[in-house]
């Protein structure tokens, strides 16, 4: 286990943080790097009873006092966070919902909805110090075989924007093709 020293954290050390996406990979191992610098962390999962497993590893490895499993059902129903962060000190929204439509129209206000319902939740909480949203490398490039890519803190993937826009034009174009 690493060692951290942190002299003057932001947010005080033992106090609750919000961890969305918790029984993803990426969100396992926030959650994980949280708890090992003492802080308590409450998951947030879709479904709690099929991510039990969380609640289990971190809770024996942490105790059961440090970690919480948090079911929200729907990141983009508004109001969904504003219970899970009563009382907490932090907040590190990890988690996309890509369930349900691969369709952009339907698929990316979810997205907006959950990143903004857990900002709001924060923002309402007066012991809330912290809010932390974390990306992905997809939001500044796809990855491109055999060839290196320099980003930079404006570099956006304006390419999946014009990407996500087409299936409304292939689906013209499949409708006009028919015999």
């Amino acid at each position: 286990m690493a060692t951290f020293n942190i002299s003057e954290p932001a947010v005080p050390l033992s106090s609750w943080v919000v961890v969305t996406g918790v029984s993803g990979l990426v969100g396992s191992h926030v959650a994980d790097q949280a708890l090992q610098v003492g802080h308590k962390v409450r998951g947030t999962t879709r479904s709690r009873s099929k991510n039990l497993w969380a609640e289990e590893h971190f809770q024996a490895k942490y105790g059961s006092e440090n970690f919480e499993l948090v079911e929200v059902l729907d990141m983009a129903a508004k109001g969904a966070f504003e219970k899970v962060v009563a009382g907490d000190s932090g907040f590190i929204h990890v988690a996309t919902d890509t369930t349900g439509s691969n369709e952009a129209h339907t698929a990316i206000p979810k997205v907006v909805d959950a990143a903004i319902n857990a900002l709001e939740a924060a923002a309402k909480e007066p012991s809330m110090k912290r809010f932390v949203y974390t990306s992905s490398s997809f939001a500044a490039t796809f990855p491109s075989p055999d060839q290196r890519i320099a980003t930079a803190q404006e570099t956006f993937n304006d390419e999946a924007v014009r990407k996500a826009r087409l299936p409304d034009r292939v689906g013209k174009l499949t409708q006009t093709r028919r015999p």
